[in-house]
């Protein structure tokens, strides 16, 4: 995990919105829920963003971003805590990445996290495909919620579910651990 601090002594507060991102050059996933004592209260936002084409030029790619953001910005100013997922492949997708937390750390509302995509992959048992237990532990996850959101990620197509599966449960499991941590 790569931190990018914006207080001497960061610490989230009880009552606090995260914003978790599965980033893309086509489409992207993003989360914000609210979480109170540790615990998940509400999902806020949980959308796919088209982005792409990513044959578009990477300059028109990442103007794209910046208005989708904007356009988001007052449930964004709501949030402490924003998750980016890393990717390591392709020089479009690093400077998704790369605009994104300088995004974040621009606005100086909380502490940005560019997480490992193995955060994802904790607990996972040995020769089990990634993508697919996500998912599971994912769905797992949000038929224990009374809210929306199962029905929201279960609608979509294929890539869109593994994506906003991405997305939420990166966010748990960031949460998990910090709780983990700090408690």
């Amino acid at each position: 995990m790569t931190y990018y601090h914006h207080t001497q002594k960061f610490k989230l507060s009880n009552d606090t919105n995260v914003l978790s991102i599965d980033p893309g050059t086509t489409s992207m996933a993003i989360s914000v829920e609210n979480w109170i004592d540790g615990k998940y209260n509400s999902s806020i936002l949980l959308e796919i963003w088209n982005v792409g084409p990513s044959s578009k030029d990477i300059s028109v790619i990442l103007s794209d971003l910046i208005k989708k953001l904007d356009e988001h910005v007052t449930i964004i100013d709501t949030c402490t805590l924003f998750l980016i997922e890393r990717q390591s492949f392709g020089i479009k997708m690093a400077r998704v990445c790369e605009r994104l937390i300088t995004y974040f750390i621009m606005l100086g509302l909380g502490m940005v996290v560019e997480l490992s995509p193995r955060i994802k992959h904790l607990g996972k048992p040995k020769k089990t495909k990634a993508k697919q237990w996500v998912i599971e532990k994912t769905i797992k996850l949000l038929e224990d919620r009374d809210d929306d959101t199962f029905k929201i990620v279960t609608v979509k197509r294929r890539k869109q579910k593994e994506d906003l599966c991405d997305a939420i449960f990166q966010l748990n499991e960031f949460m998990r651990l910090y709780y983990k941590k700090f408690s």
